[in-house]
């Protein structure tokens, strides 16, 4: 006796097949979307009416951020939003029209910070002033700037270029990095190296702190400012209107009358100071 199906049995086990196959093509897509980190991007684009001296702040947890200085009073927003549904990402203006404040918002639920992220492009007019807190990713802050750029991240590396009316730049795992800076500033790293080159207004008070890591200095050759600097263990390179402590870990130095003063410590690690040819 033949074990051979029916043509209505082979029929049958070939539509169940089918549908076998395509439901795991199902799972298969959703899998790529939900579980992988990092998943199919959505695109946010915002555009919002702002003041010249408005204030943006970014609030967020796994992102890489980068603003640029634009002309004009918009304030214009492109965000790449990684498996959307696990970011609360939105933008709040206040103040009225234009507004005075923007608030960035792309926060992640705690345990699922892994399974998201964003990267997000913010161009500003040069009078807004920035406030970027974030828990991981690096960022980027581009372009002269007349208000003030503050940077707060957990782990990240902080880069910033062009003058502002000054600097707040902290992250607990990163380095920090400022190209052609002109203002005061305070930068502030863990574990990490921190490279400024940076004219320092009169009368101003501006520190740089790293407990592992070396802080490079380069200040320009019009400068006027004192300069004192203390590491535990390490060592320091300095011009000559500076003078090095005896045990080598001190240094202090008045460069061209000292209107400005600029406070550098670390724990392990090497200061370099330099004047720009």
């Amino acid at each position: 006796m033949s074990n051979a199906p029916t043509s209505k049995q082979a029929l049958k086990y070939g539509r169940t097949g089918l549908l076998l196959v395509s439901a795991m093509i199902a799972l298969s897509s959703i899998a790529t979307v939900c579980v992988t980190s990092g998943g199919i991007a959505t695109l946010r684009s915002d555009t919002v009416e702002i003041t010249n001296d408005a204030v943006i702040e970014v609030d967020a947890d796994v992102a890489t951020i980068n603003v640029t200085a634009i002309n004009g009073t918009q304030l214009e927003v492109e965000a790449q939003l990684f498996n959307a549904e696990r970011i609360n990402y939105f933008i709040a203006p206040t103040g009225g029209v234009p507004a005075t404040n923007v608030k960035i918002h792309a926060l992640i639920e705690k345990d699922l910070r892994l399974r998201a992220k964003a990267v997000i492009d913010i161009g500003a007019p040069p009078g807004a002033s920035i406030i970027i807190r974030s828990g991981l990713g690096n960022v980027t802050v581009f372009g002269t700037r007349q208000g003030t750029v503050t940077v707060l991240t957990d782990n990240g590396q902080i880069t910033v270029t062009g003058p502002a009316a000054s600097y707040d730049l902290e992250t607990t795992n990163g380095n920090i990095k400022g190209i052609d800076l002109a203002g005061p500033i305070r930068a502030k790293t863990r574990n990490g190296s921190i490279n400024v080159e940076v004219d320092l207004p009169p009368d101003s008070t501006s520190t740089m702190e790293t407990r592992i890591g070396d802080v490079n200095i380069t200040l320009p050759v019009e400068a006027s400012v004192d300069v004192f600097g203390a590491v535990k263990v390490g060592r320091i390179e300095a011009p000559e209107f500076a003078t090095i402590g005896e045990a080598g870990h001190e240094v202090k130095g008045v460069l061209s009358g000292g209107d400005a003063e600029l406070y550098m410590q670390l724990n392990n690690g090497t200061i370099r100071l330099k004047i720009a040819p």
